[in-house]
């Protein structure tokens, strides 16, 4: 059986012109109503984007603010730490007579377990 023809797909049947294709037909210089309404499209989401910018510049500077507090603070607790090591081997090197006091005795005990624990907990760090 033979197939009935279909019509010709190349025949126009609107006659507005397609967007990008200028009056000529040819596919020359984009429809400028097009342009300006994308330019217009591009220009109506300025405002969207420069608030969008604003909050990460915003949270970039609260994330250094943050940063630096606690580069302080960790500065201050091992200026903190120092001072306590220091303390504690000054307690662990006093020598005493024959009698030992028992309150010595004991803040010295005390001195050299705190010490090894600032060790241990130091010693996975230091690697």
């Amino acid at each position: 059986m033979a197939r009935p023809k279909k019509a010709d797909a190349r025949v126009a049947t609107n006659a507005r012109p397609r967007p990008g294709v200028g009056a000529s037909g040819r596919g020359g210089d984009p429809d400028p109503r097009a342009l300006v309404r994308a330019l217009s499209r591009e220009v109506a989401r300025l405002p969207a984007l420069e608030a969008e910018l604003a909050a990460a510049e915003q949270t970039i500077q609260d994330q250094r603010r943050r940063s630096d507090q606690e580069g302080k603070r960790s500065a201050g607790a091992q200026a903190s730490l120092t001072i306590v090591v220091e303390t504690l081997q000054a307690i662990t090197a006093i020598s005493h007579g024959k009698r030992v006091d028992r309150r010595l005795a004991k803040a010295q005990k005390l001195a050299a377990r705190a010490l090894k624990r600032v060790e241990n907990s130091q010693a996975p760090v230091d690697r």
